[in-house]
C-alpha cells in the first residue's frame, strides 16, 4: 500500500537550491553524481537544507533510463518502478 503514496522516484531539492538552477516542482530533472546520472522527479521542499539533495534509495525496475522489470523473476518484480539511488 506504500506504493500508492509514492509512486516514482525523486529528489527532494531545497526552493532557494532549485530556483537558482531553474528546476521547478513536478518537473523531470537529473542527478548525476560519479556513479552515474538518473533522472526523477523535482520534489521542491524546506524538508531539506540548502545544498542538499535527498533521493530514497528503496525505488528499482529501472538502470540507466531503461526499465528492467522484465528481468526480475516471475512475481518479483517492484510494483513502483523507479531509478534506484
Amino acid at each position: 500500500w506504500l506504493a500508492e503514496f509514492q509512486q516514482q522516484m525523486f529528489a527532494e531539492i531545497n526552493p532557494e537550491d532549485a530556483a537558482r538552477v531553474g528546476i521547478t516542482h513536478g518537473e523531470p530533472c537529473r542527478v548525476s553524481t560519479p556513479e552515474g546520472t538518473v533522472q526523477v522527479e523535482a520534489l521542491v521542499t524546506k524538508r531539506v537544507g540548502p545544498g542538499t539533495v535527498f533521493m530514497p534509495f528503496h525505488f528499482a525496475g529501472m538502470w540507466m533510463g531503461e526499465r528492467i522489470a522484465d528481468r526480475y523473476p516471475e512475481g518479483a518484480a517492484p510494483f513502483v518502478i523507479g531509478e534506484a539511488s
